[in-house]
């Protein structure tokens, strides 16, 4: 499947890939620092930072995957929908947990409420930069 190339569709590939790049990298580099701005102190809990530390590699990836799309076309359509299911599985997650689990920080909110925009502008990027077959 291919994409059009726009430059909407770079910008939306941009902002989704930093989007998890940059906390991917703080949660791969210093996951008690990750988790201390949102008032959750972990210490030295080994499993726990064994979890954000692999949480933190998988945003990196699919962050670069996200980022690939804007200079490779061929990986415009994977890194869309790459970006859909990172954003919109993220968001989905803290809602759910926010039903569960009760009210997080205000961070985490904010967090839910970007990752679900930035979703859905994914989504509608697909939809209207996908090339249709013929």
């Amino acid at each position: 499947m291919n994409m059009q190339h726009t430059t909407a569709l770079k910008i939306v590939l941009g902002l989704a890939g930093l989007l998890v790049i940059i906390p991917g990298v703080m949660a791969l580099f210093n996951p008690t620092g990750f988790t201390a701005r949102n008032g959750a102190e972990i210490g030295e809990m080994v499993s726990v930072l064994n979890d954000y530390r692999g949480l933190g590699a998988w945003m990196l990836g699919s962050g670069v995957v996200m980022l690939l799309g804007i200079l490779h076309r061929r990986m415009a359509f994977t890194s869309t929908v790459v970006a859909i299911l990172t954003h919109l599985g993220l968001s989905l997650g803290r809602l759910i947990s926010l039903a569960a689990d009760g009210m997080p920080a205000k961070g985490l909110i904010a967090a839910t409420v970007v990752e679900g925009v930035v979703g859905l502008l994914a989504v509608f990027a697909l939809m209207r930069f996908r090339e249709k077959d013929e």
